[in-house]
């Protein structure tokens, strides 16, 4: 069964603070409630994302880490953000490569004669107050701004 896309999309945006076992319940919940869901901070390195496509069946997951798996991590595990979305949803839906671990990012487009063009970005940007961190930010806005401009201008 495909769900149909109609005047109604469901989407959710959550700051988990740290994936595990026990609040992969809150995000099968959260799913249940929506057609899209987009998670930053799951402190999840490159060689974990795959478990986000195993929290729920009906949904699937795109991820990027904060950190890579071969960084040396000073304390906790931080950053990284995923999106999810229902796995038989009437929509073509292309994972974006953004060459960003701060940036996920999913063009959604229909299947059928629903009008439907969508652009899906989740960030988890720095929180420091220096200037890398800044330096940092300007640069995920401007990868939001190409993105955005990229959907915009083709035809």
């Amino acid at each position: 069964m495909t769900v149909k896309i109609d005047s109604e999309l469901r989407v959710i945006s959550y700051n988990y603070k740290g994936f595990n076992d026990s609040k992969s319940i809150y995000i099968v919940n959260l799913l249940s409630r929506c057609d899209i869901l987009m998670l930053q901070e799951h402190w999840l390195a490159d060689g974990q994302l795959d478990v986000l496509n195993d929290v729920c069946i009906s949904h699937c997951a795109t991820a990027v880490s904060g950190f890579g798996n071969k960084e040396i991590l000073r304390c906790c595990p931080y950053g990284g953000c995923a999106i999810f979305w229902l796995r038989n949803i009437d929509a073509h839906v292309d994972i974006l490569d953004t060459s960003c671990n701060r940036l996920c990012a999913v063009h959604m487009y229909a299947t059928s004669n629903v009008v439907l063009d969508l652009l899906f970005v989740t960030v988890y940007m720095p929180c420091e107050s220096n200037e890398v961190a800044f330096d940092e930010f300007y640069s995920v806005l401007m990868q939001i701004a190409q993105l955005a401009h990229f959907f915009q201008t083709r035809s």
